[in-house]
């Protein structure tokens, strides 16, 4: 069964339209796929439910860049950041709560450098709960020698960075404000500050019509300018931003059709998003915060997690009337082997 989701993938990756048109995705929601696979859903939400989470800051919704696949330059939402008091009261309350977390990572849909308190915040994660990973997500932009120390110095342990294109074209086509030349040569000199290995570091490069021609070269590009990564991401976009979103792209997944297309989602399971002011919403999707699980502040964590059971529960069986965006999510065509992952991160 494995091989066959693993054949499946690799055909979307380098076929996306004829995988669309031979319905390959849609093979996935038949029996013996089905029951087969909802034997894993359960496995792994049972993991997920006992507090093997990952948990995600958005110390801040404001950001530089203005990628096209990102609904960030349409978010209605005020800008805010997450203040140190807060922050401090939600990991006092995760590590009284000694759960198997799976790793912390601070992203969401802004930029989290550009949160003057994100070394502070940081290390004050690797003291009050020191063996889960930290991990950030960053456009580089701002990754400045000096940032750099600061975040190494703090405890940071993994590091992804959104650098979509290899060329200058390519890539300030899809991240708008953002320079090449500037943020190429951050990263360059951010490499020799690494020690043994740490920060962990992936290059993501999401997969976009304007940037389809960087993708057969990608890993050698790299390996030519000397930059030796741990690890490569090339995710699919989905409709985030809904209708309102205007990118193209061949590798976007089709929105479900029919009710045995859709299976409970892994990110709401797997993640828990808490925005700037203590809101832990559905997932990275409902960025204007339509579907709350709780606030940190006003709710407990076990309330939260609560929640969290509730609506995977509904999702089982096929129950979407409480999280609307779902159904037309594109996002949902991918969980048709998303729960084989280890994870999303």
């Amino acid at each position: 069964m494995n091989a066959f989701v693993n054949f499946a993938k690799k055909a979307y990756d380098k076929y996306p339209g004829l995988a669309k048109r031979l319905g390959v995705f849609d093979l996935l929601t038949l029996p013996p796929y089905r029951p087969y696979y909802m034997k894993r859903i359960e496995k792994k939400m049972n993991e997920f439910l006992s507090g093997g989470i990952t948990v995600e800051f958005e110390v801040t919704n404001a950001c530089n860049a203005d990628c096209i696949m990102c609904p960030n330059g349409i978010m209605e939402r005020s800008i805010v950041r997450m203040e140190i008091g807060l922050f401090k009261q939600i990991v006092d309350e995760l590590a009284a709560e000694k759960l198997p977390l799976i790793r912390l990572v601070f992203a969401g849909i802004g930029e989290p450098t550009l949160d003057r308190n994100l070394g502070e915040k940081i290390r004050y994660l690797k003291e009050k709960i020191p063996n889960v990973p930290v991990q950030l997500t960053t456009n580089a932009s701002l990754l400045t020698e000096a940032k750099g120390k600061e975040l190494i110095d703090a405890g940071l342990d993994r590091m992804i960075i959104s650098f979509n294109g290899t060329t200058k074209e390519s890539y300030e086509a899809v991240m708008g404000h953002m320079n090449y030349e500037k943020t190429m040569k951050n990263l360059l000199a951010f490499l020799p500050l690494r020690q043994n290995g740490r920060p962990h570091l992936t290059i993501s490069c999401v997969r976009l019509d304007a940037n389809a021609k960087d993708f057969a070269g990608l890993e050698d590009f790299w390996r030519a300018k000397g930059v030796q990564v741990d690890g490569y991401k090339t995710p699919v976009p989905f409709n985030r931003g809904q209708e309102k979103m205007k990118y193209q792209s061949k590798w976007a997944m089709p929105k479900p059709t029919a009710p045995r297309h859709y299976y409970p989602c892994r990110m709401m399971a797997e993640n828990m998003l808490i925005h700037p002011n203590g809101t832990v919403v559905l997932c990275f999707v409902d960025y204007e915060e339509k579907h709350i699980m709780g606030q940190f502040g006003k709710d407990t964590l076990r309330q939260i997690l609560a929640t969290k059971r509730d609506w995977y529960e509904r999702h089982k069986r096929g129950d979407f009337t409480h999280t609307p965006l779902c159904k037309n999510c594109t996002f949902m065509t991918e969980q048709v082997v998303a729960w084989w992952k280890d994870s999303y991160y």
